[in-house]
């Protein structure tokens, strides 16, 4: 039984986690009406991530109604299945703006066969996601370039969701 479904809604395609006893079990990169077969009404709760318009970065106004639309289609969804539904803007489940130091704060709170599933996701052993965490860590503390365009970045958004509504981080990052 999947507990929570945690969703970072996409203009195309939307990362879910899924955790059952609290603990991730999978992930999955793809459009919402792709995922929706498999809520299991009432014995599911859905969190899905409301976009909220902030004046940093390089969302455009378009972008911003456009992952509003897919957040709402998920919430349509799921409450049509009989899902327990809620939503969280970016800054209720998290205070970290940089991707990298975010993502870090997740895989750390993460156990290692959770760490699997992410690494079984990217097609890496979970070390090299790690590696690829820290090395775009790196270049943000040193000035560098940050290379951080993977897909898996949305799949760990929508994890530390996740973690945030099972109590397992706060909003910091910080594990608890």
């Amino acid at each position: 039984m999947i507990e929570l479904w945690s969703i970072d809604p996409g203009k195309h395609k939307s990362a879910v986690a899924f955790f059952e006893l609290r603990r991730l079990v999978q992930v999955a990169h793809c459009p919402v009406q792709n995922v929706t077969p498999l809520y299991q009404a009432s014995e599911t709760l859905v969190i899905v991530e409301m976009p909220r318009r902030v004046h940093r970065g390089k969302s455009t106004d378009e972008d911003i109604i456009a992952l509003a639309r897919s957040a709402e289609r998920s919430v349509l969804l799921a409450e049509q299945a009989g899902c327990v539904v809620e939503t969280a803007a970016p800054d209720d489940w998290t205070s970290v703006a940089d991707k990298p130091k975010r993502h870090r704060n997740v895989w750390l709170a993460l156990t290692p066969s959770e760490q699997g599933v992410i690494g079984k996701f990217a097609g890496r052993q979970p070390y090299k996601c790690w590696q690829y965490i820290e090395t775009a860590c790196h270049a943000l503390a040193t000035g560098g370039k940050v290379r951080y365009g993977w897909t898996t970045h949305n799949v760990l958004d929508a994890v530390g969701i996740g973690l945030w509504k099972l109590g397992r981080i706060d909003k910091a990052g910080n594990i608890r």
